[in-house]
């Protein structure tokens, strides 16, 4: 917002003056830029460059009229050259700096250990501990989680529920023990704790490939299925890994269900407007076919009957 008005500026001078031919430009990296913007580089807002054919030079020079004018006309070789080596000559003063820093603080820090050697001393052996526990911690949950796996596989879901649960307790954030402990509900038909565990290994990790498909799993297993929200949580695990051949085959699986019922829905509201009233309805392909063309849809009769009109639906 600060540079909208000098670039709104530069523009028009570049445009009044007969003398350059130079286009003054912005994208919105927020809206149709998104898929330019990364090309070249775009990592903060504003960005500028100079492009002239596969060549880009980033400007790094005072965002004021003069300097942004004067960049604007230059060869893009040089403008280039001259923006690499006023980052270089910026980076340089950058690592100066903060290795002057560095040596203050560290002197601060000599003479603060020699001052407080008791303190110190107590502060180092409280970080060795700290560590020694983490990875005890990390060690018994490795052994927790590695005896909860052999109990479901052997079927003893409920003991393997518990000891995953001993696990989290030492390492409360261990995605691949919230999948498992999903997994091992779905098998009870626990479902509520099944996707739950899963919605917590997706909160820690968004990317998480097997959370995604065990709540496909748990969707799928619902009654009445919910095959449309199985095929969201399919797809985001495809999108996560598009290499994977047996996700792709799991989605295309209940994509198909899920069409499938979509269409023996729509199959059944259509008899039922074409006559069909009151209880269980029961509909045979002809019956269907009859009900779509009642209603004006040939493409539905087609889909419906085979040429014998054999093929049928019952409810």
């Amino acid at each position: 917002k600060a540079l909208a008005p000098t670039w709104d500026e530069l523009a028009t001078k570049m445009k009044d003056d007969p003398d350059e031919d130079v286009v003054i430009a912005k994208v919105d990296c927020t809206k149709d830029g998104r898929k330019v913007c990364p090309k070249f580089g775009v990592k903060g807002f504003p960005t500028l460059k100079l492009i002239h054919g596969d060549k880009v030079a980033n400007y790094e020079g005072a965002r004021t009229l003069e300097p942004l004018a004067t960049f604007a006309v230059k060869d893009v070789a040089t403008a280039a050259r001259e923006a690499e080596e006023a980052a270089a000559a910026k980076k340089k003063k950058e690592e100066e700096e903060a290795k002057k820093e560095e040596e203050v603080q560290r002197l601060k820090d000599a003479e603060f250990e020699k001052l407080n050697p008791d303190f110190c001393e107590q502060v180092t052996d409280d970080i060795k501990k700290r560590k020694q526990t983490n990875a005890e911690k990390t060690q018994a949950a490795a052994k927790a989680k590695d005896r909860a796996n052999a109990l479901f596989r052997k079927g003893e879901y409920k003991r393997a529920i518990t000891v995953y649960h001993e696990a989290l307790k030492l390492r409360e954030w261990e995605v691949p023990v919230m999948t498992n402990l999903a997994m091992a509900h779905l098998k009870l038909g626990e479902l509520d704790y099944a996707q739950d565990h899963c919605d917590r290994a997706l909160l820690v990790n968004p990317r998480w490939v097997k959370a995604y498909f065990r709540r496909a799993l748990v969707h799928e297993a619902k009654s009445p299925p919910d095959l449309e929200a199985a095929v969201a949580d399919l797809q985001r695990a495809v999108d996560i890994e598009p290499s994977n051949g047996d996700l792709a085959r799991e989605l295309a699986r209940v994509r198909g269900a899920w069409e499938e019922a979509q269409f023996e829905a729509s199959v059944r509201a259509k008899a039922k407007a074409a006559g069909a009233s009151g209880g269980e309805v029961a509909v045979d392909a002809a019956a269907a076919a009859a009900a779509a063309a009642a209603a004006g849809d040939c493409e539905e009769c087609s889909r419906l009957v085979g040429g014998d009109g054999s093929e049928g639906l019952t409810g």
